[in-house]
């Protein structure tokens, strides 16, 4: 019989409306005596309510109850008085919410697996000039007189290393990475030549491996909490092992980093009704963290359209919110396209075109007569148990993704002057529409490129994070 563990306790208040709706909602995480080092503890038990109020879904948007959204900060707060929540009254906050929250401890035993240490690989991007289709460049926000100094960072689900290109870009420097994919970890070495980043699982992983550092950052798989999979949420295999990243900062006790980031994708806000989410919030809010969450689309940089959840966590000070960027940026799509590639001819051209909605066709046949030539971006869907193509109305890319067995991989889509002409994305392209146009990748195949791009983080994304909000943390 595993004994249940008292996890947290919470208070929530209504802290500014609107006149049509909620503009913000504040709540508190308050220790009631759990120890820190059981804060990673998966959650699996019951919620305690006080009256009829569900705490994880104890707010609307439009009328409708849903996941924290974008604006909201999530926060300490005094203040207690509560009031009714316009709009269809479809929830209500309690004058006092402080339920309970039990937990049982998590089983964390898992057989071992091999870890390796990368070394003695060449530094080729710590210090890249400013490109034209997003190369590594330092842009630096904190005073930095050399390599040993500046704010020190760690990567978990380090992925090729885009999360710290974006981090340099603002001086803070890395010394600890971490990534299971030995794809991944060849092409982070090739680039950043780190002898800190340990290539293996990350259950095995303990907080006194981890060096003295003011920011740690989690990209945890997204497999469990995609719109597109099964939806297992953090009870999943993948998207779980974000409780592993809390362990491991709980572990490190009083050296614990003064500010966190975590990044997923929008289903990160509503898989289980909002109760991943507030899980991870409530860890975190165990360690005396203050937490906020932003929602960043990559198009307000580089023309493709990549929305992203980032949980912004702080020790120290109050939440730290974030201004949403600009809406959408200027760079289209034709401003990172190759000149080179091979367009479709013959009878992939004709399956192509061939597979096309009427509606589809007509877009393109407007695009096609237009006396400008845009490019678009293309990708396949399943419509009525068949593949299909479909084109973007706008001129930039969807967001990229894995590219298992090529159906996620997308294409692009040359028209105007009278003609149309259709072809694979490259991998050159990949790496502009994430920010990362300059870098290298030894050995590895151009398709485990693409996967690995894929499957991370635009890189001016995390600039803009850097500036805007992880300055603020570190003042």
């Amino acid at each position: 019989m595993v004994p249940m563990v008292l996890a947290s306790q919470f208070r929530c208040e209504l802290a500014q409306l609107r006149q049509h709706g909620i503009q913000r909602l504040t709540f508190s995480l308050c220790k009631s005596g759990a120890h820190p080092s059981k804060a990673y503890a998966q959650r699996r038990g019951r919620w305690e309510r006080n009256g009829d109020v569900d705490v994880g879904r104890a707010h609307t948007l439009h009328g409708t109850p849903s996941a924290p959204t974008l604006g909201e900060t999530v926060c300490r707060s005094n203040a207690q008085a509560g009031c009714a929540i316009p709009r269809s009254g479809r929830a209500r906050i309690a004058q006092r919410v402080t339920p309970d929250v039990y937990c049982r401890p998590h089983d964390l035993d898992r057989p071992p697996q091999p870890m390796t240490l990368l070394q003695d690989v060449d530094s080729r991007m710590a210090h890249r000039r400013s490109s034209p289709h997003g190369g590594i460049r330092q842009m630096r926000l904190f005073s930095s007189d050399g390599q040993k100094s500046g704010p020190r960072a760690a990567e978990f689900f380090a992925g090729m290393g885009l999360v710290r290109a974006g981090l340099e870009r603002c001086g803070v420097r890395t010394v600890f990475a971490n990534d299971i994919d030995e794809t991944k970890a060849a092409l982070y070495g090739a680039n950043w030549g780190d002898e800190s980043l340990v290539v293996g699982d990350i259950r095995e992983i303990c907080g006194e491996q981890i060096p003295d550092i003011e920011v740690a950052t989690a990209s945890f798989p997204c497999v469990d909490l995609s719109l597109a999979g099964a939806r297992a949420g953090l009870a999943g295999e993948h998207s779980g092992l974000i409780h592993h990243f809390v362990r491991i900062i709980a572990e490190m006790g009083d050296r614990a980093p003064r500010a966190v980031l975590v990044e997923n994708v929008p289903g990160f806000l509503t898989a289980n009704g909002g109760e991943d989410f507030r899980t991870v919030v409530e860890l975190l809010g165990d360690l005396e963290y203050q937490v906020s969450h932003a929602t960043v689309d990559a198009a307000a940089f580089l023309p493709q359209s990549r929305p992203r959840v980032f949980l912004l966590a702080s020790k120290g000070t109050s939440a730290v919110a974030v201004e949403p960027p600009p809406r959408r940026s200027d760079t289209r799509l034709a401003d990172v396209a190759d000149d080179d590639g091979e367009w479709w001819s013959g009878e992939k051209h004709d399956a192509f075109f061939s597979s096309l909605s009427d509606l589809q066709r007509a877009r393109l046949r407007c695009y096609r007569e237009s006396a400008t030539v845009s490019w678009r971006g293309a990708y396949r869907r399943t419509r009525g148990g068949r593949a299909v193509w479909e084109i973007r109305g706008d001129e930039i890319a969807g967001a990229l993704r894995t590219t298992r067995g090529g159906s996620s991989r997308q294409a692009i889509v040359r028209a105007g002057q009278g003609a149309a002409d259709v072809r694979w994305m490259s991998r050159g392209e990949y790496a502009k529409l994430q920010g990362a146009g300059d870098f290298e990748y030894g050995a590895v195949t151009e398709r485990q490129a693409m996967f690995a791009l894929g499957d991370a983080v635009c890189v001016p994304v995390i600039e803009w994070l850097g500036h805007h909000w992880l300055a603020r943390v570190l003042a």
